[in-house]
């Protein structure tokens, strides 16, 4: 149980910096000028195939993890997907 415990921390921390990180450009999508949109998919584009963050994208590799987290990952995944999706859209 502490070895789940302290693997906990540094996966929520990479959560909330990649949800901040979303946060950001969300916003610059929504309010940026058409050069900071267009710069825009790019980066999401490597979070989506960055094999740093395959532990917390795979789905076998999810699947270690308890419930709570694997579904916050799940959600983040999905919200990166949607703001890519969009990101394209504006180019």
């Amino acid at each position: 149980m502490a070895r789940q415990t302290l693997q906990h921390k540094p996966r929520s921390q990479a959560r909330e910096w990649l949800q901040a990180g979303l946060t950001a450009w969300a916003k610059v999508l929504d309010n940026g000028s058409a050069e900071l949109k267009a710069r825009l998919a790019p980066p999401l584009r490597h979070r989506k195939a960055d094999t740093d963050l395959v532990g917390i994208r795979d789905e076998e590799e999810l699947a270690k993890l308890p419930i709570e987290e694997r579904e916050g990952f799940k959600t983040l995944s999905e919200d990166y997907d949607r703001l890519l999706t969009k990101a394209m859209r504006s180019r």
